[in-house]
C-alpha cells in the first residue's frame, strides 16, 4: 500500500497543472489497487509543457502524434493485461 500512496503523490505532483488527467488517473489507481492486489502496475505520462510548440509540433512533424500528451496504465496479472489509456482530444465547436 505504500507503493501506491507514493504513486498517487507523484501523479499529483506530475499533473499539477492539469486537475482533470490527475483525478481521473488517480481514480484509476484507486479503482485498481484492491482489484489487482498481487500485480505489476506500470504508468507512463506524458505531459509536456510546450504549450504552442506542442499543437506546432504535432501539426508539422510527420511523426506528430508523439508530441501530443498521453498516458497509459498497464496491469501484468496472472489472469491477462488490462490498459487504460488517454490522450489529448480535439475538443467539438460550441
Amino acid at each position: 500500500m505504500a507503493h501506491v500512496k507514493i504513486l498517487k503523490n507523484e501523479i499529483a505532483s506530475c499533473l499539477s497543472e492539469n486537475p482533470v488527467w490527475k483525478t481521473h488517473i488517480i481514480g484509476i489507481i484507486e479503482d485498481i489497487q484492491d482489484e489487482f492486489l498481487n500485480s505489476e502496475i506500470k504508468v507512463s505520462i506524458f505531459n509536456p509543457c510546450t504549450g504552442v510548440f506542442t499543437v506546432y509540433f504535432a501539426t508539422t512533424k510527420e511523426n506528430g502524434i508523439i508530441y501530443l500528451p498521453s498516458y497509459h496504465i498497464i496491469i501484468h496479472n496472472s489472469d491477462g493485461d488490462r490498459i487504460y489509456f488517454g490522450a489529448l482530444e480535439k475538443m467539438a465547436k460550441r
